[in-house]
């Protein structure tokens, strides 16, 4: 369920060949959730609200640039030149953290 603060990345995101499926399980999963001005957090619908789990990152747009910021043991930031670039970026590093902590290996990345 979407409303004006919230959307799936897949409204944000142009159509790209999926690399796999939990690839494309996760890009439907990512929601965003306007948390301020330019800025926004993006969860993993899947997760329970409240959970530790369900944040994944922020994106916030800065002088048209679009800095992630990755929530994982440790916090982890770079700076894309788009918000699909931005997003593409959260998918594929959750896709590696919900791979590691199926396979139980360790879930830090980077």
């Amino acid at each position: 369920m979407t409303d004006a603060l919230t959307t799936t990345t897949a409204e944000w995101v142009d159509d790209a060949p999926e690399t796999a499926k939990l690839r494309a399980q996760l890009d439907e999963a990512l929601i965003l959730e306007h948390a301020s001005g330019r800025a926004w957090r993006v969860c993993d619908s899947r997760v329970p609200v409240g959970s530790q789990d369900r944040c994944v990152g922020f994106v916030e747009e800065r002088d048209g640039l679009y800095e992630v910021m990755q929530v994982t043991e440790t916090f982890i930031w770079t700076t894309l030149g788009s918000m699909r670039a931005a997003l593409d970026h959260l998918v594929a590093t959750a896709e590696l953290r919900t791979f590691a902590s199926v396979e139980g290996a360790p879930t830090t990345i980077g």
